[in-house]
């Protein structure tokens, strides 16, 4: 009997970790939403499309509506280069206006609505039979709807050569 009794005792001490259930953790954090992903990021690659009216204040050129290409990079979330080209009728000819930028910007994001003002500045020239050379400096809005995509809208004021211009465009911007 005391070899029964051993037996008995032995195999309900073995089993009782079987019947114990399951280890609950308790978490020290409340697991909340995820964060957003944000909008603005070092190394982005843009690609711009965008319609211009251009007002030429003397020289030759004339006023016109036109449109172009550009493609940005950011080295920083706020600071980048660009290239772009415009080209719009002024005068009853084509008026080409390739221009390299310095671009510096101040991403807001705030719950999901992402917005970045930025200022720019740099050089390029007019084509159109004649050449000559230019500056600019200007500024503008960049309103993102997600990480890839975004509109924008600036204006800019060129000097130098034989035309004072100012530029404004609108366009979108995809982002890579």
């Amino acid at each position: 009997m005391k070899k029964s009794l051993l037996a008995v005792v032995a195999v309900a001490a073995l089993s009782i970790p079987s019947f114990a259930g399951v280890v609950v953790h308790h978490a020290s954090k409340k697991a909340g939403p995820e964060p957003l992903p944000e909008c603005f990021r070092a190394g982005e690659l843009q690609l711009d499309v965008f319609g211009s009216w251009n007002d030429t204040a003397n020289g030759t050129h004339g006023d016109g509506f036109g449109g172009g290409l550009g493609v940005n990079y950011f080295v920083t979330r706020n600071l980048g280069l660009g290239v772009e080209g415009n080209i719009w009728n002024g005068n009853g000819s084509a008026i080409w206006n390739p221009n390299g930028n310095v671009i510096f910007r101040w991403p807001v994001e705030l719950g999901g609505h992402c917005f970045a003002p930025y200022v720019f500045g740099g050089g390029g020239g007019t084509f159109d039979g004649t050449k000559s050379g230019e500056g600019h400096a200007g500024g503008g809005l960049e309103f993102r709807a997600n990480q890839h995509m975004g509109i924008f809208a600036d204006g800019r004021h060129g000097f130098g050569g034989d035309n004072d211009f100012t530029t404004v465009r609108v366009g979108l911007r995809f982002v890579f």
